[in-house]
């Protein structure tokens, strides 16, 4: 893997579905829903949909968990409650939060749909990160520990801080299980 760079497995930007970040909860769903519908029947061989700022930057990307996530917002505030006394990484904390506060998913999931016609894209959708970024010339290595350490299903590809394209997870691991097949 140390000779291999990102750019090998790497994906174009001009390859994903878009969707911007003023877009609905319910246009998001859609085009989440269209995105697998497409991967599964191989019209495409992508599932992750890109989001963009008004400008055609990429900002983010969503998933059906961050769907979920927009369906309760009060996941958020748990999480940054938990980031803010340093317990990010404290499932067990989290949780007991989770239940102690209450609340959460006690609604009917058709009362959750109601509130959430007015949540655009922006307030659940994952935002680029710097630990989510790789270089284009960057070797393999490099993105392999990002993966492993920050457990992402994705690194978006950068080249003079321009965004090139996105290296998925699935990707790597069929290179390296290649590998393992051929020489281990």
């Amino acid at each position: 893997m140390q000779k291999m760079k990102v750019t090998e497995l790497m994906v174009p930007v001009a390859d994903f579905p878009r969707i911007s970040e003023e877009a609905s909860f319910e246009e998001a769903v859609a085009v989440l829903e269209k995105a697998q519908e497409d991967f599964s029947s191989g019209r495409s061989k992508q599932r992750i949909v890109l989001v963009e700022n008004s400008q055609g930057s990429i900002v983010g990307k969503i998933s059906p968990m961050d769907v979920l996530r927009g369906l309760e917002p009060q996941y958020d505030s748990v999480l940054a409650y938990s980031r803010s006394k340093g317990l990010a990484s404290s499932y067990d904390h989290i949780m007991r939060t989770v239940f102690e506060r209450g609340g959460f998913w006690i609604e009917p999931l058709e009362d959750l749909c109601t509130k959430a016609v007015d949540i655009k894209v922006k307030s659940f959708l994952k935002r680029i990160t710097e630990q989510q970024t790789v270089d284009a010339d960057d070797s393999m290595d490099k993105a392999v520990h990002r993966f492993v350490l920050g457990r992402h299903d994705v690194l978006f590809v950068t080249s003079d801080r321009n965004l090139q394209g996105i290296l998925r997870f699935s990707d790597v691991y069929r290179e390296i299980r290649r590998v393992i097949k051929t020489t281990c």
